[in-house]
């Protein structure tokens, strides 16, 4: 075999002068004489890491569902018995004992049981949340007929329309079990119906429409606008984002939830004072716990009723019933860090 001739290429000198001025092997790795060796170690770092990643996401998916169950739950049916015991003590007019403290809101409560049975606690429960969801319901209709978010104008005009479904709630949650009979489930549908239409007072203390849509408009705005408020502040502060964090998230927003309930407490208690009068309503006497008592009034507003309150039974007149506030949030509060601690565990485990 013939052996080739390189004589045309040129020397290496020439070759070298060529390319390598030019830069064109400038990029080239150096030359290794031995195989560099691969830490395994080094491989596995990256699969673990994205592993764990994937389990933690998992983790938190799974407490975000439980917690916000967990909520949901305390905040419309667990917690219901607490509710009712506030409202009594907010429309009870003349009584000894105002239930400003835990103390003596449990053994109310274990009277109650005793006398009427646990359906005495748990009244007003169906209605409560037929109304809710009838609020919710006309909030989300009136933002989509105006074309905007769900503001402050959606809300106001949702709780005027849903007033009187309100008024007829309320009666169902502060009336005695012994002296009435149990309402049917869209019983407070029609009671509203028929509120609603009322447009006069004559010849009764049954408060019109406009008298009583205008407080629970406010009542409705304000309390959104300083849970907000809160809110807002209290992600600020703790520098979490609201979706970050479920559990964080859910306990900042009980707190706005919390601080707004406080502040409008007395405000709360004249709206109840007023959506009770001239309906000829029998309530449990708070004082006892197994005698009845009638709701009489004659307020002309929410301003005559503010200052009668404050003159015939003093400012603390207004927080009737706080105790029974104070231990709602706070055994929410204990469900939901106990929901968390009891997920995590069955996680782990």
């Amino acid at each position: 075999m013939d052996n080739p001739d390189y004589s045309s290429l040129g020397s290496y000198a020439d070759f070298g002068d060529s390319h390598f001025e030019n830069g064109s092997f400038d990029r080239l790795p150096p030359y290794q004489s031995t195989p560099r060796r691969v830490n395994l170690v080094d491989l596995r770092k990256p699969r673990s890491r994205s592993f764990a990643s994937g389990n933690n996401d998992h983790e938190e998916r799974i407490t975000s569902y439980v917690i916000n169950v967990v909520d949901l739950l305390s905040e419309h049916v667990i917690f219901h018995p607490l509710v009712v015991i506030r409202r009594q003590c907010q429309v009870t007019r003349f009584s000894n004992r105002y239930h400003l403290t835990p103390l003596t809101v449990i053994p109310l409560l274990y009277r109650l049981r005793s006398t009427q049975g646990s359906g005495a606690l748990w009244k007003g429960l169906t209605s409560n949340l037929i109304v809710k969801g009838l609020y919710l319901s006309c909030q989300s209709f009136i933002a989509g007929a105006f074309g905007t978010e769900e503001n402050l104008i959606c809300r106001g005009l949702a709780s005027i329309l849903a007033s009187p479904f309100l008024c007829s709630n309320s009666i169902e949650i502060v009336q005695s079990s012994i002296a009435s009979e149990t309402p049917g489930v869209f019983d407070c549908l029609k009671e509203g119906l028929t509120r609603l239409t009322h447009w006069n007072s004559n010849g009764t203390r049954l408060l019109t429409f406009w008298s009583l849509c205008i407080p629970t408009a406010g009542y409705f705005i304000l309390h959104y606008q300083i849970s907000s408020n809160v809110t807002g502040l209290c992600f600020a502060l703790s520098r979490t984002k609201q979706d970050s964090d479920s559990y964080k998230a859910t306990i900042i927003k009980l707190i706005g939830n919390l601080t707004a309930d406080i502040i409008l407490y007395p405000l709360d208690t004249v709206i109840q004072r007023l959506y009770l009068q001239g309906t000829r309503t029998i309530i449990d006497n708070i004082d006892t716990g197994n005698t009845v008592l009638p709701v009489i009034s004659a307020y002309e507003g929410a301003r005559e009723c503010f200052q009668t309150i404050v003159k015939e039974e003093t400012t603390l007149g207004l927080y009737k019933g706080f105790g029974a506030l104070v231990l709602q949030y706070s055994l929410h509060f204990m469900f939901l860090n106990l929901a968390r601690s009891i997920c995590r565990k069955i996680i782990a485990s």
